[in-house]
């Protein structure tokens, strides 16, 4: 996976430096409508496929969250410890697991329930002004869950976990380094080529 970081960041670098020339074209160099539709063509193209590429990337990372998390999980149960962090060479890890429900659906009488009940009434609920803002639902649907409660509307509902690691670089020291020439070999190690 290193491989691929590196590949995609030279990538990024080249097609970053490309999109600069031609911004700065359009400013010195005035060019035909024509050549100016076929490159508006060919960058929202550009802007298509690299979207496909997010969109995989982030299945992945989601993926790889879940497992860590279960691990993370299992690991805490058998061993009977609270969660640590989990430190690689590169990153320190802190996985969370929060218990959420589906919504119901906008305008339905058990989402007019559920907006009640978090506080949200009339005119701002008829024309949609007011919408729950998702990151402190999840956490405060996951606290009611944890406490045997439910949110009115969302009664019967599927609960579902959502996984998440939040990451942060571990201490800039030999461990990068390390990481680096054990995967790419101590000739390809340079200051260029360790990644962060």
């Amino acid at each position: 996976m290193l491989f691929q970081f590196l590949d995609t960041k030279k990538a990024h670098e080249a097609l970053f430096a490309g999109v600069m020339r031609q911004r700065t074209s359009l400013a010195d160099d005035p060019v035909q409508q024509e050549a100016l539709v076929d490159m508006v063509m060919i960058a929202k193209e550009t802007a298509k496929l690299l979207k496909d590429m997010q969109v995989e990337w982030d299945a992945l990372t989601q993926t790889m969250e879940k497992v860590i998390c279960m691990r993370w999980v299992q690991d805490s149960l058998a061993n009977g410890a609270k969660g640590e962090p989990i430190r690689g060479d590169l990153a320190v890890g802190s996985p969370t697991v929060k218990s959420m429900v589906s919504l119901p659906k906008r305008g339905s009488t058990e989402y007019i329930k559920m907006m009640h009940y978090l506080g949200i009434y009339g005119r701002s609920l008829r024309k949609d002004l007011v919408r729950a803002h998702w990151p402190g639902l999840v956490e405060h649907v996951s606290e009611l869950m944890a406490r045997g409660k439910e949110v009115p509307g969302c009664g019967g509902r599927t609960p579902y976990q959502l996984f998440r690691v939040a990451v942060r670089q571990a201490k800039k020291d030999a461990g990068v380094e390390t990481f680096a020439r054990t995967t790419l070999g101590d000739d390809a190690v340079s200051e260029d080529r360790v990644p962060f």
